[in-house]
């Protein structure tokens, strides 16, 4: 499904529960070379905002990863 959502443009938010799902998730994301974002709850609250306002400004980051723990 990723792969046809980047084909056609889009971006994706993905949450989860767990960061182990998350970490997983970024490998392959880091395997397809794709632009990706990421807040759990080890992201400190500036870092947190730089992240989002570059998701929202820069279409080439295709994923934002969201734990549901991170606050």
């Amino acid at each position: 499904m990723l792969i046809k959502c980047k084909a056609q443009g889009h971006q994706v938010l993905v949450f989860s529960q767990m960061t182990e799902l998350l970490n997983i998730m970024e490998d392959y994301l880091r395997w397809r070379q794709w632009r990706y974002c990421r807040i759990d709850g080890a992201v400190k609250v500036d870092e947190r905002q730089r992240q989002m306002d570059a998701f929202n400004n820069d279409p080439d980051i295709f994923v934002f990863m969201l734990s549901t723990r991170a606050g």
